[in-house]
């Protein structure tokens, strides 16, 4: 029996040519990160457990957790996957089946679409002759709710638009927040955020969060309180329970210890909500980027007072104070053969490309055209600024959304659209110096994770350090991250 280790749109699995998983061979099980390495006789496989004899005895080993090399591994669809995905309601009705689909192209099978005994969705992978390899179940929660789940086992994938808190990290993994990085169980797959949409009798240029949070209160009833014309305010947002109001209470009540007020009109669609900004045109609407299609959001000002418009662009580099992360989170040792599939696919440069035609903002780095220009002569004025940035703590380290964008940028780079190019990374920081050090800490982890892109003869790398001063950067809109790295691309000529 002969096997082969594909590569398919990020996703790895081991395929069998022909057969069936032959009893009592010899494989090997290990895992990515070193924690996990068995080599045995595979005694049984169901489909999200291996059942291995070693010389210490039988061991039982998550599917999910390793990879399997060896003539007897099981084809990736020769067993039945059985799961449950809980979480934000707007992306598993658009999103995920969407990501489904996509999957089942990926592993060569069929795809029928139904409704579980509890009128969830529930979506089949079937392969072509007919069996099932797939049954996977899409239900609607809270992301509070949807962490219940996980810690109960009642799901194996939650899908949130928040991060997962400090208790609802110990309740899932009976330890801390750090096991989560340890178990490589919380994965950014996209992006979203809050914008306010304003009926067409109303020309304002942007609003506060203070501003919009009072007009959901109702404590500001009339546009002339916030810079506007003489016009009484009609307000609109999503209902209770969906994506869009979780992040209005997130994002702008929470924080000021508000509640949205009996005034605020709260509709059941994104196509709803919109249609009723475009009735009224003395209202606003709340809704969120991935709703807004062509419709253009107001400015938000940041911490220092820059109005910030909403853009693919804002939204990638953080810029956008009302943006929003979309997580998918893993029940330990609860993902199923296809369940790890459908994760990797989702971190997928296809994976990505479908999330970005659902209207959320995938996190592939791409040339930015409405980026400012260069800061302080630092780079060219020939120069495109890309959608990749960073974030350093005072300690220097890099965080999750910035460790996926060293390899984006990587992944950019071994395309070969840098090449001919000077990739410049301009550092910004109190001083000089800091800035510098910050820019060469971030190309050092490129080249330390991706040895081949610094061997990328057709491609330069430089590095800059820009003062906050010089960039027009307020202390108060750097924070808690005292340094950032931006990612220039000039042609060598200039």
């Amino acid at each position: 029996m002969m096997k082969k280790l594909i590569q398919a749109g990020g996703v790895s699995a081991i395929l069998l040519t022909a057969g069936t998983m032959a009893p009592a061979q010899e494989v090997r099980l290990f895992s990515t990160d070193g924690l996990v390495d068995f080599t045995g006789t595979l005694e049984d496989f169901d489909g999200d457990m291996y059942a291995l004899r070693t010389s210490m005895g039988l061991i039982n080993v998550p599917a999910g957790e390793v990879t399997c090399v060896g003539d007897a591994c099981p084809s990736v669809n020769e067993v039945t996957s059985t799961f449950t995905i809980t979480g934000a309601p707007s992306i598993q009705r658009f999103v995920m089946p969407e990501l489904l689909d996509g999957y089942s192209l990926e592993v060569d099978t069929d795809i029928s679409r139904g409704n579980a005994a509890s009128g969830a969705l529930l979506f089949e992978l079937l392969s072509f002759e007919g069996d099932l390899v797939a049954d996977v179940e899409l239900t609607e929660s809270s992301a509070a709710d949807a962490f219940a789940d996980l810690a109960s086992g009642a799901a194996s994938l939650g899908i949130t638009t928040r991060r997962i808190t400090d208790r609802e990290a110990a309740a899932l993994t009976g330890r801390d927040r750090a096991a989560l990085d340890n178990l490589d169980l919380e994965h950014l797959i996209g992006l979203d955020g809050l914008v306010a949409v304003i009926g067409s009798g109303v020309e304002i240029e942007s609003l506060t969060m203070d501003q919009m949070t009072e007009i959901l209160v109702g404590s500001v009833t009339n546009w002339n309180e916030v810079g506007g014309p003489d016009l009484p305010i009609s307000a609109f947002t999503r209902e209770l329970g969906s994506d869009v109001r979780s992040m209005v209470d997130l994002m702008l009540m929470e924080p000021r210890n508000a509640v949205v007020g009996a005034n605020v009109i709260g509709v059941d669609s994104n196509e709803g909500l919109l249609s009723a900004v475009d009735t009224f045109p003395n209202s606003i609407g709340i809704a969120s980027i991935s709703a807004l299609g062509d419709v253009s959001g107001v400015a938000v000002p940041d911490a220092c007072g820059v109005p910030i418009s909403p853009s693919d662009f804002s939204v990638r580099t953080g810029a956008y104070p009302l943006s929003a992360p979309v997580f998918m989170y893993e029940a330990p040792g609860q993902l199923s053969v296809h369940g790890r599939g459908l994760v990797e696919f989702a971190r997928s440069a296809q994976g990505q490309q479908v999330i970005s035609r659902t209207g959320y903002i995938d996190l592939s780095t791409k040339p930015a055209p409405d980026a400012p220009a260069p800061v302080a002569g630092s780079v060219p004025a020939t120069a495109e600024r890309l959608t990749t940035a960073f974030t350093l703590d005072t300690g220097g380290r890099l965080d999750k959304r910035d460790e996926i964008e060293v390899q984006n940028l990587a992944q950019y780079i071994r395309s070969g659209r840098a090449n001919g190019a000077q990739v410049t990374l301009v550092g910004l920081a109190e001083t000089s110096s800091e800035a510098v050090q910050a820019a060469r800490l971030v190309l050092n982890q490129l080249f330390a994770r991706n040895p081949d892109v610094e061997q990328q003869l057709s491609v330069g790398f430089g590095l800059e350090g820009v003062t906050l001063a010089q960039s027009n950067v307020c202390l108060e809109q750097v924070g808690a991250t005292p340094a950032r790295v931006q990612v220039w691309v000039h042609p060598f000529e200039s």
